[in-house]
Parts: structure tokens; C-alpha cells; sequence
């Protein structure tokens, strides 16, 4: 209601300034358009609602019967009360009641108008440019001449202001502009007009910030209060003005900080968090409430000082979220407003039940409380965060529930107050965020009629009114170079203009007006002096043009910011382009782009690079002759610019870690078992201290339909650990459709239906070999080195399985096992491993063989922890396996196989090693194999081979030989 209202309001203002005889007539009854035609049947509304709006408001007139008593006031005056003499300066013609008050204001005392422009500048024709851009001019003065006021045209440079040289392109270009000529022959490049063609707003500012270098280093005698920016959009490039130009001591920084830049735009000031809190939970109805949504509330600062996370506390809140399946849906009831009733799986308060429910119950046996399943392995230290995740979904939910009723202003007040102190927490350098919203509502209390409720969008509505960014103080005329947006020092004359952000979106601008405003009708915009956006920005800038005095810079886009592919021209910088060289505009930009990759002459147009440190930015001879004054960019491009040595020719697999200390010699059968899974990636994460993402970060935010092989095998896993366990199938079947990860409904149903039985089987199978279970405690000793750990062991063997199959990784790691356990003495012959379609038995090599490959594992490891180790798993036990067999040319196929893991490895993809640098690494002479000058080769025969030889197929059930 507020939203529509303060829509509303818009409008009619602007009726009561453009057209206040169609008001007029409405409150006489008279439903008329703006042109004072009958109104059409589907827009009499408008007319009722104004009639009922001036009768509610009887004692109170309004804007337009204010305007007619101030027009009776003023021709009724006592002379006495009015000045001598009035005289207005005006850079647009004002709106009708304005033009009505001064033609008042003209029959009593002599007023005179000083308008921007002469009356024949405005009126002529024959040059394009004016043509094209003036038009809001020519009609100022067309409405100026029907009006009953004298006026006298405001142009002409100052008597002291800066003079443009007769011969210039600059000087030119505005003779030609005052005359109305075209060009009578091509005008060459001065450097008194500058275009630029740049990418993305960030390198258009970086490279206005050259441009204006180039201009205080070319003339000692300019001053900054002697430079005028002015920006098609203040708003968005306000921010990076101030990050490019604003004074800074950091040492190397770039001259232009010190520029002395005043910004006249938004304000950069802190903006309120509380009350951004108070509009996202505002939101929160009509949004669909993910998993994500849920996280960055609690990421807010105010809210997060409030629950008592840190950074390190909400990266683990992520994971639990992730972990606890929360989707999308506060509740139940919220996921049924969006149209899907009776679906309470995966929702805020489903997945904080299932967190409270898994730190309160054991892992096992499964439990079930209603349709709430515990989640599995939460940490008691985790219950902190799990207590402040439940109190934030709680009290959410409770001021949801208190904001879904609509109230008063004053009971809104003291709910939002509420839930500000509820959900928030400002620091001590914060509190004006409370005491801003609190004064904010308290001037509120008397809005609204006696007994008018407002629903939640209503008052989302005045508090964005409340955090909508505020421009900050201008300060014209402190000495400063002024930087402001186009239209804010129009005509203003300046030795130097500068224009930032010429394109096809900002001239003109991209406007949308009210579907209801009769003023946006067509033919009501050619009859009545409405406002013209696009017009007024065409007109803004051909006064930049005319106001420059020695020298026009213009910044706009020329090229794509993410792919460097050039943009079509825009049409305001083609007009400027054709007003200034008298060429076609087409061919100088084919020209300027084919020199900026070519070299080429220099011309009016410059095509700039995509980042600032290209070399083409430090070369006088490149087109353009606009070099980079940045310090930092020109280390780079020499960098870039130096020959290749050592240290550029390194690739992420040549990199050598830390060595390790003397610690590392001294580690367990998990950290011994975790390297030999797979060597690179225990090199590539301490090496480096992170290793490259293998998925997505955002947590999912629908509801599983179908399922991808991942999801699939965490699903299955899940459900065969539970089944080992001796859950009965029913409650592990209830846990799985409840836990969030199957399809809800008929869809997870059948899908579970279909492939238990296959995961029962597999359960079947290494149940029956969890016999006899017993602990084995393995100390290894030989000098320096240590291996220590406890294995758990079954009838003699290890057993390993999961829900997938079997690959090189899970293989090395059972070896590793092995060969720790007949090294340490224990009672363990063999290793079973099942897999989904594949089962294999594993031969513990004896306590002296295994003595021996453990010592060389630890060495090995040692080396590789800092050490590239050429072993990816699956290459290598292929190469191994092909050499057992004997069969010729063993190696023939490993670059097919390395090309094949490097599409399933996001490590190896990262590392970047073809098979051709992965075979070049040599030998090694403390390597416990050395047969092959080619290190792979041999790390894959000493730790690959005696797997090989102690694996075996095997059978569920079968007997087999030991």
C-alpha cells in the first residue's frame, strides 16, 4: 500500500507541476487528459481518486489549490511586500506552474529570465551534433517565447575564463556547434579532444585517471578547481572514483591520489546494517528462504555479534547447514504459500531439528522422533553453534509470525524495535544504528490515518526509504577538482572537461516510465513540456562539450570487461567522433581498434587494453599518445616484458614445499595411509595449503529430484552403513526419505524401492564378515622413523568396502594397512575388499618384506610432502598391472591413462602436468627403485607391483586358499 502510494504520489506531482489545469478541471468534475481531451474509460480512476483524495483532504488544501492562492496572493500584494526588481537564471525552461508564479510575479514588478543558451544556437540547424542534442534547448526557447516574462539568453564565455585556441579541434568543434556547420574537411588529432574506449567501469576509471594526469603533467600551469568531471551515472562509479582518486599515503601510490578530487555524489558513509537486517526479514515471506539465505542472515555483522560467531564459527554454521539438508522453506507452513503443501523435509526448522536431535542421541541405533531423523556425527563441540542457529531460526519465526498481521504505525514501531534488539547486536562504534532507527520510527508515529493497518511490504517500503543512499556534500568551489554528475555543473566553464561513462546505456539513459502516467502517453510528450530523460542527457552533454576551454576528455565503453571482444560503437560517441574529424565515425573506430593491436597513427580515439600494466600502456609510439603514469603497472609490464628465466618457467608442478621437520619421521598408519590414497594431493595441499575445489561451494537450494552420481553414492553409502550396523531396513528406509537427500514423496519412495534390495545384498555381504572382531595396537620402529596406530581386524582380516567401485586409491590405502600390520606383528593375513560390482583379496606380504616397504613408505613420504611425487593412482597400478602380466609395451598406454584420471581429477586438472612432464622426471637415487630413468615408472613397479601380486579376485561366500 505505501509502495503504491508513494507511486502515486510521483505522479501526481508531476501533474501539478506539468499540467495543473487538468487538476484543476478534475476537482471541477472534468475528467481531462493533459491535452484537455475527454479522458480515456480505462483511466477515469484517476480522476475519481483525485476527487475523493481533495474531499478526504478538505481541510488541508492541496499542492495545486495552494498554487492558485499563491498566484492570487501574489497579484494581490501590497507593493510594498515586493521587491523591486526579479530576475531568475536558467539552464531548462522551468515547468508550467512555475512559468505561471513568474508570469504573476510580471505583472507586478519587472522580471527578467537569463536562460542558458542563445536563442539562434537553440533554432539553427545544419550541424548534426546540435541538432541531435540540443532539441532540449530549442524548446526551452520555444516556451520562453509564449510566456509573458522578458528574457535574455545567459551564454557567453567569462570575461576571465579560459579561451579556446581558433585553430584547435576543440575550438573548432564549438565554433562549428555555435554556427551550425558541419566539417568542412577532416581535422587532425590535437590532443584538445580525447576519446577513450575502455572496458568495464572499474578500467574507465583507471583510465580517466591517466587521461587527467596526462593533462596536469602537459600544462604546469593548470589547477585542479580548473577540471571538471562529470559522470553519466555518479551513483555506480562513485565508489571507484574514490578508490582511484582519493588521497592516500600508501607508499608507491599512484599521482593521481594526489589530485585533490571532491566527489559531489552518494554518500560512501556506513550504511545502517540493522535496518538491512530488519527489510531481509521483511523479504523473507515472499522469498523462497534457502539454506544460503539462512547463512548470510547469520553472516550479518550485527547478527552474527549477536549469537557470538566468528568468522571461523560461521564457516563451520555453513557446513552443518549443508550437512543438515536445509534447502529452501522457513517451515511447513511457508513452503505451502509457495505451492507445495505437506513437504516439511529440508526446511529451516526440519534441518535445526535434525541438528538439536543429533547432538541429543547416539549415532546408533537409528532413532526417529515423528518425521525428524537425527543427523549423524555432530560433535558435542559443535553444540554452541547448533544452539545459536536454533535461537536465530526461533526467533525469526516468531517476529515472522507477529509481522504477518497487519498494524498500526506505532504497533510496527515497537516490532521492528523488537526484533532489532532481538536479532541484532551493533558494536560499541555502532550503536547510532539503533538510535537511527528508533528516532526513524518514532517521527513516523503520526503518518497514516486513525486506524489504518499496514502490512509488512508497507513498511518494507518506508524503510527503504530510510537506508537509500544519500549524495554526499558538495563542495563547489573549494579549490578541488569537482567531480559530479552530468548535468550538476552544466555549462559551467572549466580549461579542462572530462566525461566518464559514454555508452548505449547512460546517453541516453535507459528510463521506464508509470504504465498509469498520462504525462508518458504518446503525443502528450510532443504537446505539453514534460520531463525527457533522454533528452535532457543529450542536451547535458552537448553543454560539457561547449563548456571545455582548452581541452575535452571522453570515457566510455569500447569492449566487452570479461572477453576483451570490442562493442559496438555508441551512437554518442560516433556523433562526437563525426563532429570532430569530419570522418565517418565506423571507419575511425575499425582504425583505432586495428591500431590499438597494430600500432597505427594516432588519432581522436583511443582503444585502451584490458589491463593496466599492458605494455602498449608505458609506449610513446603507440596510437593514442596517452601513457600510464602508474608505478605499480609499470613493474608489471616490465615483468611481463622481461625475458623467461627460471623462475618464470616454473610450473605449479615444479614447486617445492617447506621441507618437513623432524616430526614427520614420527607419524600414524592414518596419516601414512592418507598419502600413499593419493600422493599428489597430500603434495598439492601442504604444499600450498588448499587444494582446488571438485564442486560446487552454493549448497543446493531445491529439493532433490533426480540424483547425480555423487548424491547417489553418498546416498548409498549412508543406507548400507546403517544397514551393517543391524538397523532393520524399515527404519533405515524411514531415515533416508526423511533425511533430505532422496526425493520427497512417491519420487524417493520408488527410488529407494529400486535399489535396496541391491544395497541389503552388499550389507548381507560384509556383515558376514564382521566376525571375530579384534584390535590390533601397531608400533614400528627402525631408527628415526616411528608408525603407530590401531587396526581393527575381523577372523585375521581387514575389511574395507563401500558403494562404488573399487579404484587405485582405495586399493593403496588397504596395502598400506596391510603392510603396517605385518610390520607391527600383528595377527592379520588378508585384506578383503568389497565394492559395487568388484571384490578383491589382498595377501599380507611377510613381517620382513613388510618391514622393508614400510621403511621405504616413510621415506617416500618424507620426500613427497614437499616433493612433486609422479604417482597418479590409477596410471600407476595400470602400468603395474600390465607389467605383472608380462605383456610387451606395458607403457604404450600410460598417456592414455593419465589423460583419462586427469578428467576426473580436479588436482591433476590444477596441477597442470602433461604425461610428457610427468615421464620426464627423472630418476631418483634414493628411490627404492631405480630400473627406469623415468621416476613414474619406477614408484609405480616399487609400490603398485607387490599389490599386484597380493591381489586377487574373490567371491562373497567362496572358499579360497590362504
Amino acid at each position: 500500500m505505501v509502495a503504491t502510494a508513494e507511486g502515486w504520489a510521483g505522479i501526481l506531482r508531476g501533474y501539478l507541476r506539468h499540467c495543473p489545469g487538468m487538476l484543476a478541471a478534475w476537482s471541477q468534475g472534468s475528467p481531462v487528459d493533459p491535452l484537455g481531451a475527454p479522458l480515456a474509460d480505462r483511466d477515469r480512476w484517476q480522476a475519481l481518486l483525485w476527487q475523493r483524495l481533495t474531499t478526504a483532504l478538505a481541510g488541508w488544501p492541496h499542492p495545486g489549490l495552494r498554487h492558485e492562492q499563491l498566484l492570487e496572493g501574489v497579484r494581490g500584494a501590497d507593493p510594498a511586500a515586493l521587491p523591486v526588481a526579479l530576475g531568475a537564471a536558467c539552464v531548462e525552461a522551468p515547468p508550467a506552474a512555475d512559468i505561471e508564479l513568474l508570469a504573476a510575479l510580471a505583472e507586478r514588478l519587472p522580471v527578467e529570465i537569463w536562460q542558458l543558451g542563445p536563442p539562434e544556437e537553440a533554432g539553427a540547424v545544419g550541424c548534426p551534433l546540435r541538432e541531435r542534442y540540443g532539441a532540449a534547448r530549442a524548446e526551452s526557447w520555444r516556451r520562453w517565447e509564449q510566456a509573458p516574462v522578458d528574457v535574455a539568453d545567459g551564454a557567453g564565455p567569462r570575461a576571465d575564463g579560459p579561451t579556446v585556441g581558433v585553430g584547435t579541434m576543440l575550438g573548432l568543434l564549438q565554433r562549428r556547434i555555435r554556427e551550425g556547420r558541419t566539417a568542412d574537411a577532416p581535422v587532425p588529432a590535437d590532443g584538445t579532444v580525447t576519446i577513450h574506449a575502455s572496458h568495464g567501469p572499474d578500467r574507465q576509471v583507471e583510465v580517466l585517471r591517466e587521461a587527467l594526469c596526462d593533462a596536469f603533467a602537459s600544462d604546469p600551469t593548470l589547477q585542479p578547481r580548473e577540471v571538471a568531471v562529470l559522470c553519466t551515472d555518479i551513483a555506480a562509479y562513485a565508489p571507484l572514483l574514490e578508490a582511484d582518486l582519493g588521497a592516500t599515503d600508501a607508499p608507491g601510490h599512484h599521482p593521481g591520489h594526489d589530485l585533490r578530487a571532491g566527489i559531489a555524489g552518494p554518500s560512501l558513509a556506513r550504511p545502517n546494517q540493522v535496518i538491512d537486517v530488519l527489510l531481509v526479514l521483511l523479504a523473507l515471506p515472499a522469498s523462497r528462504a534457502t539454506g544460503a539465505d539462512l547463512i548470510a542472515l547469520a553472516s550479518r555483522e550485527p547478527v552474527a555479534r549477536a549469537l557470538g560467531l566468528d568468522a571461523e564459527g560461521l564457516e563451520r554454521l555453513g557446513r552443518l547447514v549443508e550437512r543438515a539438508q536445509i534447502r529452501w522453506g522457513i517451515d511447513a507452513g511457508h513452503r505451502a504459500e509457495h505451492g507445495l503443501p505437506g513437504i516439511r523435509q529440508s526446511t529451516w526448522i526440519a534441518g535445526v531439528d535434525r541438528l538439536l536431535a543429533g547432538l541429543a542421541l547416539a549415532d546408533s541405533p537409528l532413532a526417529r522422533l515423528g518425521t525428524v531423523v537425527p543427523l549423524d556425527h555432530v560433535d558435542g563441540s559443535d553444540a554452541g553453534l547448533v544452539g545459536a542457529l536454533a535461537e536465530l531460526v526461533s526467533r525469526v519465526r516468531m517476529h515472522l509470525l507477529r509481522f504477518a498481521e497487519p498494524a498500526g504505525i506505532a504497533a510496527w514501531r515497537a516490532r521492528l524495535l523488537d526484533a532489532a534488539a532481538d536479532l541484532t547486536a551493533p558494536g560499541p562504534d555502532d550503536q547510532w544504528m539503533l538510535n537511527h532507527l528508533s528516532s526513524a520510527l518514532t517521527g513516523l508515529d503520526g503518518a497514516g490515518a486513525d486506524g489504518a493497518l499496514l502490512d509488512a511490504g508497507d513498511i518494507a517500503a518506508v524503510l527503504r526509504r530510510l537506508v537509500a543512499p544519500r549524495r554526499g556534500r558538495p563542495n563547489y568551489g573549494a579549490g578541488s577538482m569537482i567531480i559530479c554528475g552530468l548535468g550538476e555543473m552544466q555549462a559551467i566553464e572549466h580549461r579542462v572537461v572530462a566525461v566518464l561513462g559514454v555508452d548505449d546505456a547512460h546517453v541516453p539513459p535507459r528510463t521506464a516510465a508509470a504504465g498509469d502516467d498520462l504525462l508518458a502517453r504518446p503525443g502528450v510528450r510532443d504537446e505539453l513540456p514534460v520531463p525527457n530523460a533522454a533528452r535532457a542527457a543529450r542536451q547535458q552533454l552537448l553543454d560539457a562539450i561547449m563548456s571545455a576551454g582548452e581541452r575535452l576528455i571522453i570515457v566510455g565503453a569500447g569492449a566487452d570487461p570479461r572477453t576483451g571482444e570490442a562493442l559496438p560503437q555508441p551512437v554518442a560517441m560516433a556523433d562526437i567522433i563525426e563532429a570532430c574529424t569530419g570522418l565517418e565515425p565506423g571507419a575511425v573506430w575499425e582504425r583505432a581498434h586495428e591500431g590499438a593491436a597494430n600500432g597505427g597513427a594516432p588519432t581522436v580515439l583511443r582503444v585502451h587494453p584490458l589491463q593496466p600494466h599492458a605494455a602498449s600502456n608505458f609506449d610513446p609510439d603507440a596510437p593514442g599518445g596517452l601513457l600510464s603514469f602508474d608505478p605499480m603497472a609499470l613493474a608489471g609490464a616490465r615483468a611481463g616484458a622481461a625475458p623467461p628465466g627460471p623462475a618464470h618457467r616454473r610450473s605449479i608442478w615444479s614447486v617445492q614445499g617447506p621441507a618437513p621437520g623432524e616430526e614427520a619421521r614420527v607419524m600414524s598408519i592414518d596419516e601414512l595411509v592418507a598419502f600413499f590414497r593419493d600422493p599428489i594431493r597430500a603434495w598439492a595441499g601442504r604444499t600450498f595449503g588448499f587444494l582446488p575445489d571438485d564442486g560446487d561451494d552454493e549448497p543446493p537450494t531445491g529439493l532433490p529430484i533426480v540424483l547425480d552420481g555423487l548424491e547417489n553414492w553418498a546416498v548409498d553409502e549412508a543406507i548400507t552403513a546403517a544397514l551393517i550396523a543391524g538397523q532393520p531396513a524399515t527404519t533405515v528406509s524411514d531415515a533416508a526419505l526423511l533425511g533430505g537427500r532422496l526425493p520427497p514423496g512417491r519420487l524417493g519412495t520408488d527410488l529407494l524401492g529400486a535399489r535396496l534390495p541391491a544395497l541389503e545384498a552388499h550389507a548381507t555381504a560384509v556383515r558376514a564378515l564382521l566376525v571375530e572382531p579384534a584390535e590390533h595396537d601397531v608400533l614400528w620402529h627402525d631408527g628415526p622413523w616411528s608408525v603407530s596406530g590401531t587396526l581393527e581386524s575381523h577372523a585375521g582380516r581387514l575389511v574395507r568396502h563401500r558403494c562404488a567401485r573399487l579404484r587405485a586409491r582405495h586399493l593403496g590405502a588397504a596395502w598400506v594397512e596391510l603392510v603396517c600390520a605385518a610390520a607391527g606383528g600383528a595377527d592379520v593375513r588378508e585384506a578383503l575388499l568389497l565394492g559395487k560390482g568388484d571384490c578383491f583379496r589382498l595377501v599380507a606380504p611377510d613381517a620382513a618384506t613388510a618391514r622393508t616397504l614400510l621403511g621405504q613408505m616413510c621415506r617416500l613420504r618424507l620426500d613427497g610432502l614437499s616433493r612433486f611425487p609422479p604417482m597418479p593412482p590409477d596410471t600407476c597400478l595400470e602400468y603395474a598391472r600390465r607389467t605383472a602380466g608380462g605383456r610387451r609395451g606395458a607403457g604404450a598406454f600410460l598417456a592414455r591413462d593419465y589423460s583419462r584420471e586427469v578428467a576426473f581429477s580436479p588436482v591433476l586438472q590444477w596441477v597442470g602436468a602433461s604425461w610428457r612432464d610427468i615421464e620426464a622426471i627423472g630418476s631418483e637415487p634414493e628411490d627404492p627403485l631405480t630400473a627406469s630413468s623415468s621416476r613414474i615408472l619406477n614408484l609405480a613397479r616399487w609400490f603398485y607391483g607387490p599389490l599386484v601380486e597380493a591381489l586377487h579376485l574373490w567371491t562373497p561366500g567362496a572358499r579360497h586358499d590362504h
